[in-house]
């Protein structure tokens, strides 16, 4: 498609459309994250909980309540996906299926971003706050057995629960 004095605008159709997708997913994870930080803003706010951010590679936020004291490390997942715990360090994404039900998730990943914080020791609660919902949360008993996993349930020494929960959870 030759339109401007030789110049070929059919080779750079595939590389603006990459660039254009690549933008929009970014900013639909970058409002997930916010929705999640002015959430935890706003409980700590309501319940006069002290909220702090931090710089640490292994988590996000420390909430201090006068009873506990929760580690929080946030992760954003794409809608309608699903975590499957393999083991206390391995935690598994799978996602793609969309709204579907009885349909297979076709896309799976390890979530590698999470694995500093799964294998630290802490004195208080960790928690892996989810954002969205997803579908479901299971772990692995055996090699044949999965269980549902809900947010009042700990996965090895961590609980797993959506950022709309976590209200309901500490208290």
């Amino acid at each position: 498609m030759e339109l401007y004095y030789g110049f070929n605008f059919g080779f750079y159709i595939p590389i603006i459309a990459a660039i254009v997708i690549g933008i929009i997913l970014f900013i639909m994870f970058s409002n997930n994250s916010k929705d999640s930080i002015s959430q935890l803003e706003k409980l700590a706010n309501d319940h006069a909980y002290e909220l702090i951010k931090c710089k640490a590679e292994y988590h996000h936020y420390v909430l201090k309540t006068a009873n506990n004291t929760y580690y929080l490390c946030l992760l954003n997942v794409p809608d309608y996906s699903e975590i499957i715990i393999n083991n206390k360090n391995t935690w598994e994404l799978r996602y793609g299926a969309g709204n579907t039900p009885g349909k297979a998730q076709p896309n799976k990943r390890y979530l590698k971003e999470i694995k500093n914080f799964l294998s630290k020791q802490y004195d208080g609660t960790k928690v892996v706050l989810i954002n969205p919902k997803p579908k479901k949360v299971a772990r692995w008993l055996n090699e044949s057995e999965m269980k549902i996993i809900t947010k009042d349930e700990i996965a090895y020494d961590t609980y797993a629960i959506s950022t709309s929960d976590l209200e309901s959870f500490i208290k």
